[in-house]
């Protein structure tokens, strides 16, 4: 009937549905990354391109009474495409269509991605259930089915507690005096049952938090700055384990980007005034939804309060999905504030002209990054053949463009080591400490020293590598390899005993041929004493 009535034109909708649909399913190869970046690149094409036509349609062609079908149609299009994909999902785990990665999970990097995808979709539909017709009926329980059942085929814990919180929220929502106090307690032994479940994942978690914690403690006001936690937390964790070498944490160590909630990383990168802005911020939202209680506007709090949830136990904002869940929850809950000021607005034309500008603005920007993203993947995949330094020039004339892409940067050192530029690959690796600190750095920084035969500065490396993840072999097969080298006997057999000894984490062909080697060079040090 929305349709037949032809409310808002057609390029409102079509916009809308792109938008979406580019930041959840957009998977390419042609960049540098495979599943992550393709969202983020072309949904900020989107938002450029439909998001202008969205405002503007909006803008010219809105009244008053309109609002609550246009919100309709945005909810459907969101709740569809969250149901394709939840059934792309259930598609792959039959094995009819192949996962895009060992550890993807539908168009997602990660389980995640993926369950956030789903559960900020969660609330959006069911306020209909009671009124719909039983054709919709059907079908928005057909919806939520594929969704729920796609979230514990993917098992994510975080997206299970997100769903059954906002399920007890929605159903106890006239019963105030109780609703708060039920839920708490039957989340409180929900999430305790889900992370009894995975113990290792856990015990994971929490030592990442406490690490984080304790980085929070240095600079607790203002915080490390942006980026702040990938630059500090890896140090962290390495000064840990240089003092605790025996602590049952070491086998579950890896390299850790993000301290797996949002909020925590907020305190590490801009203090606890940055969360306390946030807290501030989130208060307004609630009291004004309370103060202003709608169908729509309880549809827009109930999807911010997932996000919010979400937050508390993974990384949900590393998705551009999550950013348009949360200006279309806020769109939701400030509508009528939102509608007042559209009506009131006297040059709309003039007005859209500003906004259109803006937009035309930063779009040079913008595909000038893209077109360098692309180059760069191109540039790499030649270098894998083992013709890095003929591609030098080309990374050099990227690197005038692309010198503040951190990723962008390790690998330009990275080839420039293959190619013999030691020094400039020590050089570029610094520029690199800049933006992140992190176990492979370390690792690129003493192979770059010990090629230029600064053997302190390689073994002081090689012990920043092993600290920061204690189960890995290659930083003592470095050291040992440097001391190989230098020909000291002692410390290279002391070395070669440690790499024995160490346990494996994950049997590869690398680890089984370093093992190998080194047993060799035992037995022929044993045999060379004997003589």
């Amino acid at each position: 009937m929305i349709w037949k009535k032809n409310i808002l034109n057609i390029e409102l909708v079509i916009s809308w549905i792109l938008l979406v649909f580019m930041a959840i399913f957009m998977v390419s190869e042609i960049f540098s990354d495979t599943m992550l970046l393709p969202k983020w690149y072309l949904s900020e094409v989107a938002i450029v391109i439909c998001g202008t036509v969205i405002f503007i349609t909006f803008i010219l062609n809105y009244k008053n009474n309109e609002y609550r079908n246009i919100f309709i149609i945005l909810e459907t299009v969101v709740l569809t495409l969250c149901t394709l994909q939840a059934a792309l999902m259930l598609v792959q785990k039959t094995g009819i269509i192949k996962n895009y990665g060992e550890f993807t999970c539908g168009s997602f990097d990660n389980p995640a991605g993926f369950a956030s995808c789903i559960s900020f979709s969660w609330p959006l539909g069911l306020h209909g259930l009671r009124n719909q017709v039983k054709r919709k009926r059907f079908l928005l329980l057909l919806s939520k089915s594929i969704c729920l059942l796609s979230i514990i085929m993917s098992g994510s814990r975080t997206g299970l507690i997100c769903i059954l919180f906002i399920s007890l929220w929605l159903l106890f929502r006239k019963r105030e005096k109780h609703r708060l106090l039920f839920i708490t307690l039957l989340m409180t032994v929900f999430v305790s049952l889900a992370f009894i479940i995975k113990k290792d994942s856990t015990s994971g978690r929490w030592f990442i938090c406490q690490r984080t914690v304790e980085l929070i403690n240095k600079r607790p006001l203002l915080g490390w700055g942006n980026n702040g936690f990938e630059q500090q937390y890896m140090n962290m964790q390495g000064y840990y384990f240089e003092h605790h070498p025996t602590e049952k944490y070491t086998m579950l160590a890896d390299g850790i980007k993000h301290p797996l909630n949002e909020y925590l990383n907020i305190a590490v990168n801009y203090g606890l005034l940055g969360v306390l802005l946030l807290v501030v911020v989130i208060f307004v939202i609630f009291r004004y939804y309370n103060r202003h209680p709608s169908e729509i506007s309880e549809v827009g709090f109930c999807t911010l309060l997932s996000i919010v949830l979400f937050s508390m136990f993974s990384y949900p904002f590393s998705y551009p999905f999550t950013w348009i869940m949360c200006f279309f929850s806020l769109c939701a809950i400030f509508h009528k504030d939102l509608l007042s000021i559209v009506i009131r607005i006297k040059y709309r034309r003039y007005f859209c002209m500003a906004f259109l500008l803006c937009f035309v603005s930063i779009t040079p920007g913008l595909f000038s990054k893209i077109s360098n993203d692309i180059k760069w993947k191109k540039i790499s995949e030649y270098a894998k053949y083992g013709v890095s330094e003929k591609m030098m020039p080309r990374y050099d004339n990227l690197y005038l463009r692309m010198r503040n892409n951190p990723y962008f940067l390790y690998n330009y050192a990275a080839e420039e080591y293959d190619a013999g530029r030691y020094r400039d690959a020590l050089a570029r690796a610094k520029e690199c400490q800049h933006f992140f600190l992190d176990y492979d750095l370390e690792m690129l920084m003493a192979d770059c020293y010990q090629a230029l035969n600064d053997t302190q500065m390689a073994i002081y490396h090689y012990h920043k590598a092993h600290y920061m993840i204690p189960s890995r072999l290659m930083p003592y097969y470095g050291e040992f390899d440097v001391y190989r080298q230098c020909n000291d006997k002692i410390n290279s057999r002391r070395m070669a005993y440690l790499i024995l000894g160490l346990p494996v984490k994950v049997r590869s062909y690398s680890t089984k041929r370093i093992k190998d080697e080194v047993k060799l060079y035992i037995i022929s040090e044993i045999n060379s004493l004997n003589k």
